[in-house]
């Protein structure tokens, strides 16, 4: 059997102390890359929530229109963040780093940078483009006029 000595400090390895330092400096680098990594999820996140008040409403008011057999107008008013579904108000949430263009039918533009759109009894609409612009994302809205299909997509 052979014996063999053993010498404290001579083993292959960290220390405390490097370790911990190395730690140190993942964590100062995890605090300077994590908040605008959170801002831009946070940014997004109010961006979709716009987004889908806005495809609700378009939503609403085609079924609105089939079921009671009537027309219905949704008018959209970026400026101040309202939404008027013929009959009633609601409040948009739209980020104030947003852009919102609409691009409606010609007769369905109203005073004070107001654009609507009209859903018929059988589903159709006037149709309806929205486009979305924060920073460097672009996303729409759009609504088939002979069916009156609400898609929304990224670019």
């Amino acid at each position: 059997m052979k014996t063999g000595t053993w010498s404290v400090g001579n083993e292959p390895g960290f220390t405390l102390a490097e370790l911990l330092l190395v730690l140190l400096i993942i964590s100062l680098l995890m605090a300077m890359v994590v908040p605008p990594l959170q801002l831009d999820v946070v940014d997004n996140a109010k961006l979709r929530r716009s987004q889908q008040e806005i495809v609700a409403g378009l939503r609403i008011s085609r079924s609105k229109a089939i079921n009671t057999r009537e027309e219905v107008m949704l008018a959209i008013n970026p400026a101040d963040g309202r939404m008027r579904i013929t009959g009633e108000q609601r409040k948009l949430h739209i980020p104030d780093d947003v852009t919102l263009t609409m691009n409606t039918a010609p007769f369905e533009e109203l005073p004070e940078n107001e654009g609507a759109i009209r859903f018929y009894p059988d589903g159709s609409s006037t149709g309806m483009e929205l486009v979305f612009e924060q920073d460097q994302r672009v996303s729409r809205i759009s609504v088939d006029e002979l069916t009156g299909r609400v898609s929304s997509f990224d670019e």
